[in-house]
């Protein structure tokens, strides 16, 4: 156990491999409930978190099939990574869609009771995780590291914008000052994932360009 440990907090690619596998876990049971609840209730909300869900296992599996083979030159890894940033600016629309309905309709999701501290101190966790993860691998750089620390960076961002609305609807009377700071972050937010998807594709074409001269 301290052997698995000592690999798992050192060896930074399987470190990411064992994240990823364990999100897209929990990624398929929600897409999952999220489908089963959204054609039950005939709700465009949940069809619409699923659709998210799907497209966030869709790019986990991808990166798990494509890039931890050990067999494979750099050129190919980094056009994976082209596509890969692609994907995610595709996810963007999706989470654009989803924040956009969220605050034109006024609909939360709440966390009730002592959920809502869980979800905080999750969400806390996912930020902190990120940006340690970041740090410690500054100054390097690995297609399938870089695209999965833009993947989690922006996962991370939506979890913590879903809790936001869920702590101003449960803490906050006015629902016009409530709507207006939704409205800032969740622009934030997309731009943000924007950003992350198209530095991505950026840094991927460059890495080709200097790779083929």
């Amino acid at each position: 156990m301290k052997n698995f440990i000592e690999y798992f907090l050192k060896n930074k690619k399987a470190r990411t491999e064992i994240m990823l596998r364990l999100g897209l876990i929990i990624n398929v049971g929600y897409a999952g409930y999220n489908l089963v609840t959204g054609f039950l209730y005939r709700s465009v909300w949940f069809g619409a978190v699923a659709v998210y869900y799907v497209m966030l296992c869709t790019i986990k599996f991808f990166l798990l099939r494509r890039g931890f083979e050990t067999k494979r030159s750099k050129l190919r890894a980094l056009r994976d990574m082209r596509i890969s940033g692609v994907m995610l600016i595709v996810l963007n629309l999706t989470i654009s869609i989803l924040i956009y309905r969220m605050i034109v309709t006024d609909s939360v999701h709440l966390y009730g009771g002592s959920v809502i501290t869980m979800a905080a101190g999750y969400t806390v966790f996912r930020i902190v995780a990120v940006i340690v993860d970041w740090w410690s691998t500054r100054g390097s750089f690995d297609p399938i590291l870089f695209t999965a620390k833009g993947l989690s960076f922006s996962v991370a961002l939506m979890s913590l914008f879903s809790l936001q609305t869920s702590l101003l609807d449960r803490f906050m009377a006015s629902g016009i000052l409530r709507q207006g700071l939704n409205t800032l972050s969740g622009s934030a937010v997309t731009v943000a994932v924007l950003v992350i998807g198209i530095r991505t594709v950026m840094r991927a074409n460059k890495e080709i360009k200097e790779n083929c001269l």
